[in-house]
């Protein structure tokens, strides 16, 4: 992982950059497809259309789409 003691930020890049390479894979564990259950469960038979959500800082990606 990319250290620098002159860029704390530079450090948080680098630490998510390199914690995002294998987050989808997280999916396949319980407690992450247990995650997205709920999620669907909250969201399930309401109208998304049109609507803007902002995914931030979420992983992947995987529950905005």
């Amino acid at each position: 992982m990319f250290t620098s003691p002159e860029s704390p930020a530079k450090d948080a890049v680098a630490y998510h950059r390199d914690l995002a390479v294998g987050w989808e894979q997280r999916y396949e564990k319980p407690a992450f497809r247990a995650r997205l259950r709920a999620f669907e469960e909250c969201v399930a038979g309401r109208d998304l259309q049109g609507q803007h959500w902002l995914d931030a800082g979420c992983g992947s990606g995987t529950m905005a789409r």
